[in-house]
């Protein structure tokens, strides 16, 4: 667990403030108890782009999280689409992560940080 003055801080970046406005009721009711506890916890949301959506902010979005990042954690099965082309960018700006394949269950760093964490 994180605690005050660890210096890290959770920040959920949104491509744009109206995401979720297409997905069903109960996925954006799960998706806004999700922000309410990011706030709760002091943290932040920010909007990288403004509506409406494009394709183009979800990958602006993706690249201002590998900019603004140390090292990351990547959920990714290894197929293409928005995950594959953020992988691109961080493996191109040499971002370390954590990769967990959710289809193999194989976790492992890669490009291991150069500093140690925690």
């Amino acid at each position: 667990m994180l605690e005050q003055g660890d210096g890290a801080r959770l920040t959920v970046a949104r491509p744009f403030p109206s995401q979720q406005n297409m997905w069903p009721p109960e996925v954006q009711d799960a998706y806004m108890l999700l922000l309410e506890s990011v706030w709760d916890a002091g943290g932040d949301v920010l909007d990288v782009s403004q509506d409406p959506f494009t394709a183009e902010k979800m990958m602006l979005r993706d690249h201002w999280m590998v900019d603004q990042a140390t090292c990351g954690i990547a959920v990714w099965d290894g197929g293409a689409g928005g995950t594959g082309h953020t992988i691109a960018y961080a493996r191109k700006k040499s971002l370390p992560f954590y990769h967990i394949n959710p289809q193999t269950r194989r976790c492992a760093w890669e490009k291991p940080p150069s500093v140690t964490l925690g």
